[in-house]
């Protein structure tokens, strides 16, 4: 993850090189992008406690979700 700010980052596959994104609409499927530093890109971390934590997108506030065997954004 490459630190936009204290609580903002962009997350990078060390292999390909993309970005996680989002296309903007609920419940899609998340995509890995080339770098543009869109808001797209950009994720916020949450703690909610007990060392767990949220990943909201920037662009349009939708929360990181795993759902059998996906990453979705919703």
């Amino acid at each position: 993850m490459a630190a936009l700010s204290a609580d903002m980052y962009t997350i990078i596959n060390q292999k390909s090189g993309t970005c996680l994104a989002v296309s903007g609409v609920d419940g899609t499927t998340v995509i890995g992008e080339a770098r543009n530093d869109e808001p797209n890109q950009k994720w916020k971390v949450e703690l909610v406690g007990d060392g767990l934590f949220d990943m909201r997108n920037v662009l349009n506030g939708y929360f990181l979700s795993f759902v059998r065997g996906g990453m979705y954004a919703l």
